[in-house]
């Protein structure tokens, strides 16, 4: 990022500060925060279906005819159910399911953003790393493009040493300017997810680290069998469904109510000759024929169970896959550390050994500017393994749910 002298101190970022104000600032978490809202809502007002009902009716008609006279009246009623084949009781374990779902489906979404922000923030120390490597690059070449150009002005050396030097310094400015470039786009990613202005300064304050992993891959997988999110929206999902059996063969049973009624009617508002009634009794409902349309419907609930449990196999056999094809690349990964890390040390001594050839005049400028270039690769390749396996245990324990 390029730097105002006007501007304040950059911003000291490490992962869980941006981890913590992208959960705050993501969208999509306030939305999966308000649908669990609805659910506990909805679920609150399936338990009151079993309560007692009260209302109030109040009414005035004009009667016309032989005779034209006005009639007053207010009836109240009471009802509380006492039986409804379980409809009652099902729909509110059918909602306290949904319920479960909302919640179940605000902690996905949490880890999906949490996930992408580790993502970006790692990718962003990546890039850090592959600057530090073609700043090298470009120091490397400028100390040995100065030494070469004294050489020449002395007439100790021919002037294609000095122009392959001025060719492979060019070459690591281009791969600096690509590096910063690509360093540029990934903190602009960061930001954006985090929630903060595209212009803004910071600093990264965590480092890649390097520890084995403390899980076996079987322990992984149990891990990830018992823990997968999507796993359980999916098996929350099954008892979804077979509670909507429940409640549409719940119609095939009586419904019974208990209820109280007390009516007053009179021919004028002042209730001079005003008559009052009262009843209280039991009310019985049974659908005894619909066409056989709630079986219909059974049928049509109990292929969306099987439908379900079908998904719920796929969820877990691509769980099973990706925990270990996740574990397989981070360990390939940890094992490239180990070689790439040798191999930065072989290289440094060869660029020593290289250096040396040729300021003895024993050694051609090829063979020196070739070991440069094997010490940059092979630091690439240590920063990258070092990437890798960072990103292979996040990726792992995405796979498992973690």
């Amino acid at each position: 990022m390029h730097i105002s002298v006007y501007a304040q101190s950059p911003l000291q970022l490490s992962l869980e500060d941006s981890i913590k104000m992208a959960l705050e600032n993501n969208e999509n978490i306030e939305i999966a925060k308000q649908i669990k809202e609805s659910a506990k809502w909805q679920l609150s007002s399936a338990k009151k279906a079993k309560s007692l009902n009260i209302t109030w009716q109040t009414n005035l008609y004009r009667i016309g005819g032989d005779i034209h006279n006005t009639n007053f009246g207010n009836t109240l009623s009471m009802q509380v159910p006492i039986s409804t084949g379980r409809r009652i009781e099902e729909t509110i374990n059918q909602q306290r399911l949904l319920l479960d779902s909302a919640d179940i489906s605000l902690q996905n979404e949490e880890q999906i953003i949490r996930f992408a922000v580790i993502e970006a923030y790692y990718n962003v120390l990546q890039r850090k790393n592959l600057v530090t490597i073609a700043e090298s690059g470009v120091r490397m070449s400028s100390e040995q493009l100065s030494v070469i150009q004294t050489q020449f002005e002395e007439g100790s050396l021919v002037k294609s040493d000095l122009l392959h030097m001025e060719i492979e310094l060019a070459n690591y400015q281009q791969n600096l300017v690509d590096a910063n470039g690509a360093l540029e786009i990934a903190e602009n990613q960061l930001l954006s997810l985090i929630g903060m202005p595209d212009d803004t300064e910071f600093d990264t304050t965590d480092k890649f680290e390097y520890s084995p992993y403390p899980m076996t891959l079987n322990e992984c997988l149990e891990f990830a069998k018992a823990n997968r999110l999507d796993s359980k929206i999916a098996k929350n999902t099954v008892k979804q469904k077979e509670t909507q059996i429940k409640i549409l063969k719940a119609d095939e049973k009586p419904s019974i109510s208990a209820v109280a009624n007390k009516s007053i009617t009179d021919n004028n508002a002042n209730h001079f000759n005003r008559s009052e009634s009262w009843e209280a009794g039991v009310i019985m409902t049974w659908k005894i024929f619909n066409n056989n349309a709630t079986k219909d419907s059974v049928k049509a609930a109990e292929a969306d169970v099987k439908k379900a449990k079908a998904e719920v196999d796929g969820v877990d056999k691509n769980i099973v896959l990706q925990t270990k094809s996740a574990y397989i690349q981070m360990k390939t990964a940890e094992k490239n550390i180990e070689t790439s890390a040798e191999a930065v040390l072989k290289a440094k001594e060869n660029l020593s050994i290289a250096q040396a050839r040729y300021e003895e005049g024993v050694d051609i400028l090829l063979n020196l500017t070739d070991a440069q270039e094997k010490l940059i690769r092979a630091g690439t390749n240590y920063y990258t393994a070092l990437y890798e396996y960072n990103l292979g245990r996040v990726n792992l324990e995405k796979a498992m749910g973690k």
